[in-house]
């Protein structure tokens, strides 16, 4: 991953990955915009997290202020990161991404729920959450946060957790729950051990009765 960084005018900082992410994965085989469905979660992530992209040399930027720096750069590393998932999608499942599996279960059921939900957290940094139930609906005295986790991933586990506990930092009070699809990438008991100490409920694709 490749940050750069240049000084602008009136105080601006430009964060920049210099055209790095999106000209790599063409060389490796995955050119998003010969895709509708790549172009899609591209534009997804990008809105998400507020960052820019310059079609002429695939550069994803961001301008911002000193004041505003770390969480900005946070925003930009979490959607080269996102973006970069995009090589790990097989033909089979780049038609039917897990996240949108989870949408059609949620339509299927009428689950009144808002998708792609950005929330800044006490330390400043936004986090991005797959869905937002609200309490109304779940007759419960708090919204429901969602992140759907199509590979379960242990490197992955920590940034995840810190997600959901930052945005509570706030105030910002909810039941919390990761959708684990468990059909396409097994996943064992003690991978559940960290959400549970948080109080995060982990739920599985093979058994949906959420």
């Amino acid at each position: 991953m490749i940050i750069l960084l240049y000084m602008l005018l009136r105080n601006k900082i430009k964060l920049t990955d210099g055209g790095y992410t999106l000209n790599d994965l063409e060389i490796s085989g995955v050119n998003i915009f010969n895709s509708k469905k790549k172009k899609e979660i591209l534009h997804r992530t990008l809105v998400s997290f507020g960052i820019n992209l310059n079609s002429q040399n695939k550069e994803l930027f961001v301008e911002t202020t000193p004041k505003d720096f770390a969480p900005r750069k946070h925003d930009l590393i979490q959607a080269i990161l996102n973006i970069n998932d995009i090589y790990l999608l097989t033909r089979e499942n780049v038609i039917s991404i897990f996240f949108e599996e989870v949408q059609k279960l949620f339509d299927k059921n009428n689950v009144m729920y808002i998708s792609n939900v950005s929330i800044r957290g006490t330390s400043g940094f936004t986090y991005k959450f797959d869905f937002s139930i609200a309490k109304n609906y779940r007759k419960s005295q708090r919204e429901a946060l969602i992140l759907t986790i199509n590979k379960l991933k242990p490197q992955n586990i920590k940034m995840q957790l810190f997600s959901f506990l930052d945005v509570h930092n706030t105030g910002r009070e909810s039941d919390d729950f990761v959708i684990i699809n468990d059909i396409e990438n097994p996943v064992k008991d003690k991978d559940f051990e960290a959400f549970h100490n948080y109080n995060i409920e982990p739920l599985l694709w093979s058994n949906p009765k959420y």
